[in-house]
């Protein structure tokens, strides 16, 4: 690259991927080897590094986790007002699912390690463990890994205590830079059946 030359790279076929329940046979890896080799690429340790790769690969897909996926705004709305945080402490619903989405993008699962000022947060809200749960003082009674289930219950209740202090929403400072003046809280709730 850059005073190297460029390198070249040869276009190889997709490797065909096996429907669910098939059995697993090595035919894909014996076409894989013999499609390198006829692309140019002779070296065994080269085509062996390829297969380890592919494996890697194919492993890493496999150990995501089931079910951790992002909520849709709309489902984030629905189940923080079935719990009760629509006017809570007088907090309308559009702020709460505005701070779900900068804190988290909407991912119940989050979890952000913030070195700088030493607490992780967790879950669509970003709950500090230093305060809030188990990893610190605990304030809400809970596990922090409580705080990752995407049925938002516990979540739920431990931002209820959080809202209810001195500071309100302001204890989230990522609440105060984009949503609590933010003239365009509405659009949060925009085509959602609630």
């Amino acid at each position: 690259m850059g005073a190297q030359g460029k390198q070249c790279t040869p276009k190889l076929p997709p490797v065909p991927l096996l429907p669910l329940g098939s059995p697993v046979s090595l035919r894909p890896w014996k076409e894989l080897r013999e499609t390198v080799r006829s692309a140019g690429i002779h070296s065994p340790a080269r085509v062996e590094k390829m297969q380890v790769c592919l494996v890697l690969l194919l492993v890493s897909c496999l150990l995501t986790p089931i079910g951790a996926s992002i909520l849709g705004r709309c489902v984030v709305a629905k189940r923080l007002r079935e719990g009760g945080l629509d006017y809570f402490e007088g907090y309308s619903l559009e702020n709460w699912v505005c701070l779900a989405y900068f804190e988290s993008k909407f991912n119940p699962s989050a979890v952000y390690e913030n070195s700088e000022e030493g607490y992780t947060g967790f879950g669509l809200f970003q709950i500090r463990d230093s305060e809030w749960c188990d990893h610190g003082r605990n304030l809400c009674n809970l596990s922090c890994s409580a705080l990752l289930n995407p049925n938002l219950k516990d979540t739920i209740e431990c931002a209820k205590k959080i809202v209810k202090g001195k500071q309100g929403m302001g204890a989230w400072p990522i609440w105060s830079r984009n949503c609590q003046l933010s003239d365009t809280l509405d659009r949060w709730l925009d085509g959602c059946d609630l």
